[in-house]
């Protein structure tokens, strides 16, 4: 990695490890569904800001209204599922527990991808892939052995989300190939 790219991997780490905390804080005040609703109108103003979509000719020329469906299934495992359940569940353990949770995304990923990839992900899955697997387990076992709140439905919550975020990726990597990547993210 260049040291470029280290450093856009820890802000992203920072931003995104925080996302937890504000989450937490919010929950103060607004309920699980506004903490979502809020969410989504941020990234999806942030997203139309980057892309160009405003610029672009909006709806009619970014988005090809064969997918519509498929952009609605993205939404609700993309966002509203994950969304709602972080905040909810974090209404009943620790900002850094979730985090510890949703670090179980790119282990659905690769469970998902492992059932739906066929022969050729099995094949190309190997020694390595294997042992980073155990590894990631492990891991996620580990620091949740010593943070467990104990709150089984708070904790569920979180992994149901992540592994939520998980099914998206596989659905966005088999439905959107061909489109810029900002297109289904917004």
């Amino acid at each position: 990695m260049t040291r470029r790219q280290i450093v856009v991997l820890v802000l992203l780490a920072m931003i995104w490890g925080a996302s937890f905390l504000f989450i937490k804080l919010a929950l103060r005040e607004v309920s699980p569904l506004m903490i979502a609703a809020v969410r989504v109108a941020l990234a999806a103003a942030f997203l139309a800001a980057v892309s160009g979509f405003p610029r672009q000719g909006g709806l009619s020329t970014n988005f090809k209204p064969a997918l519509w469906r498929s952009y609605g299934v993205m939404a609700v495992f993309n966002a509203l599922i994950p969304y709602i359940l972080i905040a909810w569940g974090e209404q009943r353990i620790s900002s850094g527990l979730a985090a510890i949770f949703n670090a179980t995304t790119p282990l659905f990923a690769f469970l998902i991808g492992f059932k739906l990839g066929g022969r050729d992900f099995r094949r190309t899955l190997g020694l390595t892939g294997v042992a980073g697997l155990v590894v990631g387990i492990l891991g996620v076992g580990v620091l949740v052995g010593w943070a467990s709140s104990g709150d089984l439905l708070g904790e569920a919550a979180v992994v149901v989300a992540s592994a939520s975020y998980a099914v998206a990726g596989s659905y966005a990597r088999s439905v959107f190939q061909g489109q810029p990547v900002l297109v289904p993210a917004l």
